[in-house]
C-alpha cells in the first residue's frame, strides 16, 4: 500500500524516463560519422532510460493505493 503522492510522483518520473530515453536515441541518429562514440553513448544511455520506464510502468500496476 502507497501514497496517492508515492504513485504520482512515480508516474511522472515513468515518463521522464521513457521520453527523455526517446529523445536521447532520435537525438543520437543525427550525429555524423566523427562522433560515433557519443552516439553510441547515447542510444545506451537511452535504451536504458526507455527500458527502465517499461519496468516501472510494470512495478506500478502491482501498487495499491493505501485506503
Amino acid at each position: 500500500m502507497v501514497s496517492k503522492t508515492t504513485l504520482s510522483r512515480l508516474q511522472w518520473v515513468v515518463w521522464i524516463a521513457i521520453y527523455g530515453g526517446l529523445l536521447m536515441i532520435s537525438v543520437a541518429s543525427f550525429f555524423g560519422p566523427d562522433e560515433e562514440a557519443t552516439s553510441t553513448a547515447m542510444y545506451v544511455v537511452g535504451g536504458v532510460l526507455v527500458a527502465a520506464g517499461v519496468i516501472m510502468i510494470y512495478i506500478r500496476s502491482r501498487l495499491r493505493e493505501s485506503p
